[in-house]
């Protein structure tokens, strides 16, 4: 039987994480660019924002196990020709038509002025990764989307066992192995030929949709989970019994163990979405591309940023307003005919 379309778990879960990646970046953003601050951020100030990144870095492996959960169900029928140019084209053009903007913007201001050197550097700044920092998960969603027409049979042939066994090799390689070898400073010469954690987490959302047990789905033991993840990061940072960028980086055990409980536990959320729910939804992407631009004009050109008196109420709102400017910017973009149908 075909599944739903409108899926309201994930759906939710997608708007979730937008909005966690928004404050994400609302707070590195500043820390990143402290001179925009006569005397830079306090000491309680930067623990704070770095406190805030440490503990949303489960949002982007959601993103992932939500492509994981829709691309790989079994009705879902992906050619040769859908990887390249459906999925991947996408990805390409969303990269030119918002990474070269952004490149070119980015070489304006730092040279206070435009010349026509800078479109060959803007185009090579997008080829290298070096537009908006926030892009990078583009080249991985674009590998990843050109592998499909190997990973889906893997998927759909493999027992529940097996597949939970592929993903338990790609932990211990991908994930356990570098944390140990991070803390301890021993280094570690067992390998994959699949290095990447990311793989494993596209694979991770079909899994705990469709093969996890029972007990796994229990809210009780999923907020269990999160709140012990989210412990062991916060005392890490506030005791240095571990150091806590490695413990909440995209590749930790703890942060792989974070985002499996809270996709699992937005996964409780059935029946299908709303209309209104479906429709920001739908905006979320373009949401993505364009927020941290919104971002820097905020701070740079007006001047607001979540810092002073009142620093986590400031960053909540600033976080809500690029939210709100986001979504209707977003909206605005896919009115436009050739971006909603290639890009957005």
């Amino acid at each position: 039987m075909p599944e739903k379309k409108r899926i309201a778990s994930l759906c939710h879960l997608r708007i979730t994480v937008t909005l966690g990646v928004i404050l994400l970046h609302v707070c590195s953003t500043l820390l990143e660019n402290q001179s925009l601050l006569p005397a830079g951020l306090t000491d309680a100030e930067a623990a704070f924002h770095r406190g805030v990144i440490r503990l949303l870095t489960w949002c982007v492996p959601c993103f992932l196990m939500i492509s994981g959960s829709l691309l790989l169900r079994a009705d879902k029928r992906v050619t040769l020709r859908d990887s390249a140019f459906k999925y991947a084209r996408r990805v390409l053009l969303a990269l030119l038509v918002f990474g070269f903007p952004f490149a070119v913007m980015m070489d304006v201001y730092d040279a206070h002025g435009f010349s026509p050197a800078m479109i060959p550097d803007a185009l090579m700044k997008v080829v290298s990764n070096r537009s908006m920092a926030h892009l990078w998960y583009l080249y991985v969603i674009l590998g990843i989307y050109l592998l499909l027409p190997a990973i889906k049979p893997l998927t759909e042939r493999c027992s529940p066992a097996r597949l939970g066994y592929v993903l338990l090799v790609l932990f211990l390689f991908n994930f356990v192995l570098p944390t140990v070898s991070a803390l301890t400073g021993v280094e570690i010469a067992f390998s994959l030929p699949v290095t990447s954690c990311y793989l494993f987490y596209f694979i991770l959302g079909h899994w705990l949709t469709r093969c996890a047990p029972g007990w796994m789905r229990k809210p009780p033991a999923l907020l269990a989970g999160i709140a012990v993840c989210a412990g062991v990061i916060v005392l890490s940072g506030a005791t240095g019994f571990a150091d806590p960028d490695v413990l909440s980086g995209y590749d930790s055990p703890v942060t792989a163990l974070l985002s499996a409980c809270v996709f699992s536990l937005f996964l409780s959320v059935g029946g299908e979405a709303a209309v209104p729910v479906w429709r920001l939804d739908r905006l979320c992407f373009g949401v993505f591309l364009i927020h941290p631009v919104l971002i820097h004009l905020l701070y740079r050109v007006l001047g607001i940023l979540p810092a002073g008196a009142l620093y986590p109420l400031k960053t909540l709102a600033v976080t809500g307003l690029i939210a709100a400017a986001s979504y209707a910017l977003s909206w605005a973009l896919t009115r436009i005919p050739p971006l909603r149908k290639y890009v957005l």
